[in-house]
């Protein structure tokens, strides 16, 4: 996920290019971001979470934030 702050929002197309790469877990608390992809499952636990990710709405594109 590529992280932003709410100004950037309108812009987000344009800079993804621009913005560094994170995984979810290392995002701060409030801080907005998009998703840019989910990284396969190593096992079955992982799997099943990348598929529940995928069902709730974590697919490219998509804004989320920490709470």
């Amino acid at each position: 996920m590529k992280p932003m702050d709410d100004a950037a929002a309108a812009t987000l197309h344009s800079l993804t290019a621009h913005l560094p790469s994170t995984g979810l877990d290392a995002l701060a608390l409030h801080c907005a971001a998009v998703v840019t992809g989910l990284l396969p499952g190593h096992d079955a636990q992982s799997h099943r979470v990348v598929l529940r990710l995928l069902e709730i709405g974590f697919v490219p594109g998509e804004t989320v934030r920490v709470v």
